[in-house]
């Protein structure tokens, strides 16, 4: 009977007749041709294999021929005449899109005519069907049928009477056929052969094949039973895994082993931590590679492996090559580069001894991250950077113990697995921002590794062993010092870092940013340029920062700006095009900050401070007056808890001192005073304006004036003296941008003033007082 069906390519699984299977389809067309055969051709059509380099074993010599049969090719691919006859019983879908087909084979057949549009399928007969030796092959099959399926117990009883009653040997080889675990090209060959003898050979070779597999598997089974007691029984899989690999002679077949004592082999490691992944990886060999046990000791074992516990990198102790490297990546910060060198020599000279702990402080953007990069690159290592700020969990710090799911080492690890050296430079940025939480107190995991008589022996809780962490070089930065834990500012080196006065920030831009930023833009410096009076002109009024990052960007938006025209034909691209103070404001609008100025004459009641802030230094007014009442205190102005209290203390110490100043008692009962910081909606805090408000209520008090051309910092006591504060150079900054030159400041802070540099130093006048009364003489006018 000759058939015009569909037909199906493929390369996959063998289909034979009298057997039930199940494809899953997910290609488009393929998909789109099963529907239509389930739909519009009576469900039935014919299955194709593919046939390129296919061999088969017709015995037990492992003797290979090329499989003969009858071919045609589509697309360039070879594929049997010899196909199956099947028919869809049922199609299934599934959620992503796939199907699932369930075939039932039907019969052999060949195909007799292929054309394009058209194919014509004959029913593929079998030769020597009533050769003499058919029935003994039968027998000798069924025999061994009955062998297997006594052993294995998921073979169906009804399959098993089916097979013994069958007296087809067509039904019975396609039926055995199908229930052996055979490859695609032997179950193929069961299919195709002309002959009935050579069909029935190959398949009595491969029973015995699977009769010897069963029976090892049968016997490997009952020596891990016997090797197991009673309360071991839970181990049953792992010691059947164990004998089965063993058996097999191959016990190091898995690739994660093989690639895990490779790695081993080439490694140079501690005594201990090699020993800890050799166990590991006995531990390993016994676990499947299903069970999550499994993936928390690959983990583990690779972390162990990762860290470079012997790979050092060459130091550089060329103090020239460090110095010019420092000088080409930062202007100015001469005394922070000084220290950078003198570290460096000291460890030149004691290459053993013990590395200290740089903490770099100052405002944003001056350059503290940069400037760690740059010591990595003067001392030839690698540079980490780690991001603290926001981190609130000691297991960051230390790792997480093994015993948690997603467990992992902490960031110090991390940083030296990816600087893949044990002697980097690591950076803990933003140490001050660190916080609390239930989770622990990263600082306090901190100390061991910044203390350089403890980290020697840091231990990670994830690997659970000593890292040696004396050769790293950390260095670490801070805005402000005051928010570093105190146990924590013990164990290291500060150095400040002040804002940049306006003549570096000048000096960067012209040597570093304009360029940058004008060929990041894609223009051509050679043609564009940017004044060094319009890059003065954004300093002072479109920024208002210590550092430079904030200078940078308003760089970056002039020169997008000028690309844009470019683009859009108004300036012409090889041209001279300049940027100057006038015409600054056509790309950067109007100015967006005003700094405060000092008063042309002496004023009743309204003093002049100087104040350090996170964008620097700035000068701050501070005006008190009298109104009748009942001796009450007002203070506004958006004033912190510190400043209050400084503003109390400088309130109590003229009220206790009223008679030195001429000051009746009454106007204390008579009258109230309105203390106010203008600015009232930008927050203020600190002891330094003490001497500026005592200033101020005296001289509300007394009736005398105060001279504007004087600027003043120092905390006051209760007794009347005047203390040491900080951020003097920033002050002294803010105090020349308002134009004032003048300058009063504790006696405390006189070794300070030798840290400004000389070009600030000329500008000053600094007036050095240890009491209020000092600063009176000098600014009280009658």
């Amino acid at each position: 009977m000759k058939h015009k069906i569909p037909k199906y390519f493929t390369g996959r699984g063998v289909i034979l007749p009298f057997t039930l299977q199940s494809i899953i389809i997910k290609k488009n067309d393929e998909i789109r041709l099963f529907e239509d055969i389930n739909n519009t051709h009576g469900k039935k059509f014919a299955i194709f294999y593919n046939i390129e380099n296919t061999q088969i074993s017709p015995d037990s010599q492992n003797k290979t021929t090329e499989l003969e049969v009858p071919h045609f090719t589509v697309n360039n691919h070879y594929y049997s005449k010899v196909c199956t006859i099947a028919r869809i019983v049922k199609i299934i879908k599934y959620p992503d899109n796939s199907i699932k087909v369930m075939i039932r084979g039907l019969e052999r057949g060949i195909a007799v005519k292929l054309d394009t549009n058209e194919i014509v399928i004959a029913e593929y007969t079998t030769d020597d069907l009533n050769s003499k030796h058919v029935d003994s092959y039968i027998s000798n099959i069924k025999d061994q049928f009955v062998k297997i399926s006594n052993i294995v117990s998921s073979i169906p009883e009804e399959m098993k009477l089916s097979v013994l009653n069958q007296k087809n040997p067509i039904s019975i080889i396609d039926s055995i056929g199908d229930f052996l675990s055979t490859t695609y090209v032997e179950k193929l060959s069961i299919l195709i052969s002309k002959s009935i003898i050579q069909r029935l050979k190959f398949l009595s070779v491969t029973l015995n094949r699977e009769v010897e597999s069963v029976c090892a598997g049968k016997d490997i089974q009952n020596k891990v039973s016997e090797a197991l007691s009673a309360n071991q029984r839970e181990y049953y899989l792992k010691e059947q895994l164990k004998a089965i690999h063993a058996e097999l002679g191959d016990e190091s077949s898995n690739p994660d082993i093989i690639h895990f004592n490779k790695v081993l082999d080439q490694t140079v490691l501690p005594v201990i931590v090699y020993e800890i992944i050799v166990k590991e990886l006995d531990r390993l060999k016994i676990i499947t590679q299903a069970s999550p046990e499994y993936y928390v000791a690959y983990n583990y074992i690779d972390w162990l492996l990762s860290v470079p516990w012997d790979c050092f990198s060459q130091d550089c102790n060329s103090l020239s090559k460090a110095k010019k490297i420092l000088d080409e990546d930062h202007a100015g910060l001469d005394d922070v580069k000084n220290r950078i060198l003198q570290f460096m020599a000291v460890k030149k000279l004691q290459k053993n001894g013990k590395t200290p702990i740089l903490c770099l402080v100052g405002p944003p953007g001056v350059g503290k991250t940069s400037l760690g990069n740059s010591i990595a690159r003067a001392m030839n290592k690698n540079f980490i950077k780690i991001a603290l700020g926001g981190v609130k969990d000691e297991s960051e710090i230390r790792g997480h113990r093994r015993t948690y799911i997603g467990a992992m080492p902490g960031k110090i690890v991390q940083a030296l697995k990816k600087a893949k050296t044990i002697n980097p430079v690591i950076m803990l940025d933003e140490i001050d921002k660190l916080c609390n939480s239930a989770g622990g107190d990263p600082a306090a995991a901190l100390l061991e590794v910044l203390d350089p008589n403890q980290n020697h022996n840091f231990n990670d809780h994830y690997l659970a062993v000593d890292t040696d962490l004396s050769n790293v070089t950390f260095i670490t930065t801070a805005n402000i010092i005051e928010n570093i834990p105190g146990p924590l500012r013990d164990r290291m080196e500060i150095i400040m870092l002040s804002g940049y006065t306006n003549e570096e920030k000048e000096k960067i831009a012209v040597d570093y940013l304009v360029k940058k930023q004008i060929e990041g833009s894609g223009l051509n410096s050679e043609f564009v340029t940017i004044t060094p009076n319009a890059i003065n002109e954004i300093i002072q009024y479109y920024t208002r920062e210590a550092g430079v990052r904030e200078l940078e960007r308003v760089l970056g938006n002039v020169a997008g700006k000028i690309a844009k025209r470019t683009v859009e034909g108004l300036i012409e691209r090889d041209k001279a095009f300049c940027i100057n103070k006038k015409n600054i404001k056509d790309y950067q609008g109007e100015r967006l900050f005003y700094y405060e100025t000092a008063s042309k004459s002496p004023e009743l009641g309204t003093s002049t401070g100087i104040a350090y802030t996170g964008y620097g230094g700035t000068v701050l007014s501070v005006e008190s007056t009298l109104m009748p009442g009942t001796g009450t205190s007002e203070l506004t102005g958006s004033l912190g808890q510190v400043m209050q209290e400084s503003a109390k203390t400088a309130f109590s110490f003229v009220k206790s001192n009223h008679n030195k100043y001429g000051i009746k008692k009454e106007m204390f009962f008579d009258n109230d005073i309105h203390i106010h910081v203008p600015d009232g909606a930008t927050p203020k805090d600190g002891p330094s304006a003490g001497v500026t408000i005592a200033a101020s209520i005296i001289s509300t008090y007394t009736g005398k004036k105060i001279r504007p051309d004087f600027a003043m910092t120092g905390e006051v006591t209760l007794r009347g003296k005047v203390t040491a504060v900080g951020g003097i150079k920033e002050k002294t900054l803010g105090a020349l941008q308002a134009g004032i030159h003048n300058i009063i400041i504790p006696e405390q802070n006189r070794k300070d003033i030798s840290s400004i540099p000389s070009v600030i130093k000329k500008r000053v006048k600094y007036h050095y007082v240890s009491k209020v009364d000092d600063a009176l003489k000098l600014i009280l006018v009658d």
